[in-house]
């Protein structure tokens, strides 16, 4: 039992930090994202 809580540990750790990671890099992104739906919409 021990090694299972401690896998599902480890796992929703590295789950989270994976999470963290997309959302800091989709963050950066945001900016030009919304200028360029911003254009493609002016455009049509």
């Amino acid at each position: 039992m021990a090694e299972a809580s401690a896998a599902a540990y480890g796992a929703a750790i590295g789950v989270a930090i994976a999470m963290a990671v997309v959302c800091f890099a989709l963050r950066g992104q945001r900016s030009s994202r919304r200028s360029g739906i911003k254009n493609y919409y002016n455009n049509v």
